[in-house]
């Protein structure tokens, strides 16, 4: 996701629907789709209308207020901010082996995937190596 930083003195940002639209003396200079928002950094003289607040608040949009030297002033989370509750099921996850033994086999099954298309795109480009067999007998 992206980062819209707001650093022009005077900027003022407000909800438009669902995007983020960044107003300089009453003009709108920018507008951008909310879900394509992570994360809102305002630096010096600048402001969010409260229904921008509680909007980003809602989908997950962090806020961070900056003085002019770039100090963090304020910050504002949603209610599920550091994805807390997804670490807690993948360490239950892991600690019993039914549900851990088909996710490890997959992250095999891909990292021998990519390492074999690896070694077929350095085949393509320098066809004289030998061991062009031993990547197509890996095949399963």
């Amino acid at each position: 996701l992206n980062t819209l930083y707001v650093a022009t003195e005077g900027a003022r940002l407000r909800k438009d629907g669902e995007t983020i639209a960044v107003e300089i003396a009453g003009r709108v200079v920018k507008r951008s789709p909310a879900h394509l928002l992570g994360q809102i950094v305002l630096f010096g003289e600048t402001s969010a209308s409260p229904d921008v607040m509680h909007f980003a608040a809602a989908s997950g949009i962090s806020m961070a207020w900056l003085g002019y030297s770039g100090k963090l002033m304020a910050r504002l989370e949603g209610p599920q901010s550091g994805n807390v509750l997804l670490r807690r099921a993948q360490h239950r996850a892991t600690a019993d082996p039914g549900p851990a033994l088909p996710v490890a086999r997959s992250i095999v099954a891909a990292k021998i995937a990519n390492q074999r298309a690896v070694l077929r795109r350095h085949l393509r480009d320098y066809a004289d190596t030998p061991g062009g067999d031993a990547v197509d007998a890996a095949q399963r």
